[in-house]
């Protein structure tokens, strides 16, 4: 347990903030672990305020969880919760980065650069916990550099990003991991894949809509689409011991994976389809792990999706769609010819990755021990909540 002795007397208030209740299954595991952990971790009385879209996240948490977790959307809650709160936390998650279209990024650091300056104002203790930074443009650099020193601390996901922050904070800062490998699955039931085969080995496809969402260029996910399809056709037509899952990590209707996830399956030939399924989050973290758990081999795009055969240690092919997914992979240990980029895609690679992951899935499995990842998530936790509770006093 832990716990500064300025805090003992009264209830701690803690404000998450990040892309919570957005139908995102990996900014809902972050959140979820995150409060589950910090429960765990402080030996007072905690109430949560959490900025989330939606309440549906609520069904993860038990009734007495529940009772001190405050959800909070409207920008009249959102200040108030502000002021309420001791300590406010971006809670994981790559949110400062400049892949992808300029103004869109741009829009991000700017509303992260307001909320560091409000919480400096406010007096309140600013934690980035077990964040990553992806950051090329100058424009970029120099606001992270401005959030990163009005921030408390910080802690990062993957070696990269650590890097890149230590150029601009010497102080508290600290390596961590994911957040979401801290998750407790373990006493939770086991929720059965649809009319699985006995015999048969269970594929799982993740993929997302890289094109519009970061690029905003749909037509190209329109033809990504097309050359994925044509490549597990190619792999699966003769293959009738496979079945194969398709996985929707995020099901927002905006910019969700089930779009691309359909175009893909309605190019798919008929002998295809008929062993083809589909395993979408529905806002239960239990039940779409639970699932995912009982894969055998796995295709990740989504970067959650890496996190998950990581903690299951199931073999895996990247796609190379985000730096994060390179700075994972080389976190997790995983040999760089499991690694496929989306060029490699549009020129037909992904027939012959695939047949490689049948053929010898055990090359294809993370190197690295999972307690150590869990070793530096908790790390990643503990030291933010040190340096916090230190300058609060």
């Amino acid at each position: 347990m832990l716990m500064h002795k300025c805090h003992l007397n009264r209830c701690l208030k803690i404000f998450l903030l990040g892309y919570h209740g957005k139908r995102n299954f990996g900014d809902d595991i972050i959140c979820i672990t995150l409060i589950k952990t910090l429960r765990q971790l402080l030996s007072t009385k905690v109430s949560f305020y959490v900025y989330t879209k939606e309440n549906y996240i609520r069904q993860n948490f038990s009734e007495e969880e529940n009772k001190q977790i405050y959800f909070v959307s409207s920008i009249g809650d959102i200040l108030r919760a502000l002021i309420s709160s001791h300590i406010v936390i971006v809670d994981g998650g790559d949110h400062l980065h400049d892949y992808g279209n300029f103004i869109k990024t741009f829009k991000v650091f700017v509303i992260f650069l307001m909320l560091a300056i409000f919480t400096k104002i406010l007096f309140k203790k600013l934690l980035i916990i077990n964040n990553g930074f992806r950051a090329t443009r100058s424009i970029s650099l120099a606001f992270l550099k401005i959030i990163l020193n009005l921030a408390c601390c910080v802690s990062v996901r993957d070696s990269n990003s650590f890097s890149l922050i230590s150029n601009y904070i010497h102080k508290r800062s600290q390596l961590g991991f994911d957040t979401a490998i801290l998750l407790d699955y373990s006493r939770e039931p086991i929720v059965n894949l649809d009319n699985k085969g006995v015999s048969n080995i269970s594929v799982g496809f993740s993929i997302t809509p890289v094109f519009s969402n970061f690029f905003l260029k749909p037509g190209k996910d329109d033809n990504l689409a097309e050359v994925i399809a044509k490549d597990l056709n190619k792999v699966f037509l003769n293959m009738k011991n496979i079945d194969l899952y398709f996985l929707a990590f995020n099901t927002d209707p905006k910019v969700g994976d089930l779009a691309i996830i359909r175009k893909i399956i309605k190019m798919l030939n008929a002998n295809v389809l008929e062993r083809s399924k589909l395993i979408a989050y529905s806002g239960n973290i239990i039940e779409f792990i639970s699932k995912f758990s009982q894969l055998d081999v796995a295709v990740c795009c989504k970067y959650h999706s890496i996190i998950l055969s990581y903690l299951f240690e199931k073999p895996m092919v990247i796609i190379d769609y985000h730096p994060k997914n390179a700075a994972l992979a080389r976190e997790i240990g995983l040999p760089s010819y499991c690694i496929i980029s989306l060029d490699e895609i549009f020129t037909g690679k992904l027939s012959s990755i695939l047949l490689q992951l049948l053929d010898i899935p055990e090359k294809f499995k993370a190197k690295a021990p999972i307690y150590e990842a869990k070793r530096r998530a908790l790390e990643g936790i503990l030291k933010c909540l040190i340096w916090a509770i230190r300058c609060s006093c």
